[in-house]
């Protein structure tokens, strides 16, 4: 009986996220179409991207632990 709520509830908190998932990553799709066209700052720009990129999946990862974390304490 737990294991079906938390499911449930698993699965309603994913959907509900869902179009915070898909725009964050439609603007990660972006991101390499604003690169500089010096090779210098290329590879920095990336980088970044990367670096920006590990935040947005942490910051996701935060969100769908946050939101779960009262259920578990129950």
């Amino acid at each position: 009986m737990v294991t079906t709520h938390f499911s449930s509830l698993f699965t309603t908190t994913i959907l509900a996220l869902q179009p915070v998932f898909r725009t964050l990553l439609d603007l990660l799709d972006l991101l390499p179409a604003l690169a500089p066209d010096s090779l210098e700052l290329r590879s920095e720009w990336q980088a970044n991207s990367y670096r920006l990129y590990c935040f947005v999946i942490w910051l996701l990862l935060q969100l769908e632990i946050f939101v779960m974390k009262p259920h578990f304490l129950a």
